[in-house]
């Protein structure tokens, strides 16, 4: 009787486990312009080693490999990159020796090392899947640190005026922020830190 019950309770258990929904990452990517916002750090980098000291996450090593777009980051140096366990969650499964485009939230460092929180609903892309128009936004990012800013893959333009000025938005409360990396672009932000009156981009669902 015991094994007739064991068995049964296989064949539920396996009948369970064949038609149960697999989890997987579900979020509504941002923007470029709003995962930029959102984000403390973004850079390029590529993976050198990878930890899961814990089994509720995961660790990455990065080189970083180009200029920082955004966040007090320096080029040919270490970053850790903190994410989820696995891809179901929502974490990166970062190839070693792939560059990626990495954009994350910042964390205390570690050993002295900075440290980035991500998942894959930041919209972390390899570099050689960037699309030209994403290309171009990235190169266009003014970069700043301690007060010091620079354009991060562009070159500064001398505007004639400030591009604030011959720029309006309809958005209530919103602000401009005049950006000469690459042109003279004006650059609307809401209440909330998000990017407003630009040419609208669907976001992709994960």
């Amino acid at each position: 009787m015991r094994a007739k019950l064991s068995l049964g309770l296989c064949v539920i258990c396996s009948l369970w486990a064949w038609h149960a929904p697999a989890l997987a990452c579900s979020c509504l990517l941002a923007s470029e312009p709003d995962s930029y916002e959102l984000s403390d750090y973004v850079v390029r980098g590529q993976s050198i080693a990878s930890f899961s000291v814990r089994p509720d996450q995961r660790w990455y090593l990065i080189w970083i490999t180009g200029p920082s777009y955004k966040g007090c980051l320096r080029e040919h140096s270490l970053l850790w990159v903190r994410t989820e366990p696995n891809e179901a969650a929502c974490g990166l499964g970062l190839e070693p020796g792939v560059e990626y485009l990495l954009k994350g939230s910042r964390e205390p460092r570690l050993v002295g090392v900075p440290v980035m929180y991500t998942t894959l609903c930041r919209g972390v892309h390899a570099v050689s899947e960037l699309t030209a128009a994403q290309e171009v936004f990235w190169s266009t990012r003014e970069s700043c640190c301690h007060g010091s800013c620079r354009c991060a893959a562009s070159e500064r333009v001398a505007c004639p005026s400030d591009p604030c000025q011959v720029s309006a938005c309809d958005v209530q409360g919103a602000e401009c922020r005049a950006n000469a990396c690459g042109g003279c672009n004006a650059e609307w932000l809401s209440s909330d830190g998000l990017r407003v009156c630009q040419a609208p981009e669907a976001p992709a669902q994960r």
